[in-house]
């Protein structure tokens, strides 16, 4: 597993973002144990509400979103 996020990583850094279970077969079994992604669209409207509860309107209040979210991503793994 550490191996397959080592290609993963060198290929990024050389610039190389095709990532289709068609050219990297390893990437598809690595996906099978990883949860469902959240579609775009529920992910804008979670920070978007994140963001209004905390009352952030400017860049500089962007940290304390950041941080809401890194507690509820890991709050949604840990339940996974």
């Amino acid at each position: 597993m550490k191996h397959c996020f080592a290609c993963v990583q060198g290929q990024i850094s050389c610039g190389d973002f095709n990532f289709s279970p068609k050219t990297n077969p390893q990437l598809s079994i690595i996906e099978a144990y990883l949860p469902a992604m959240m579609p775009e669209a529920e992910v804008a409207a979670l920070v978007d509400a994140v963001c209004a509860e905390l009352g952030a309107n400017s860049l500089k209040d962007m940290g304390k979103c950041m941080g809401a979210m890194q507690v509820w991503s890991s709050s949604v793994l840990a339940s996974v």
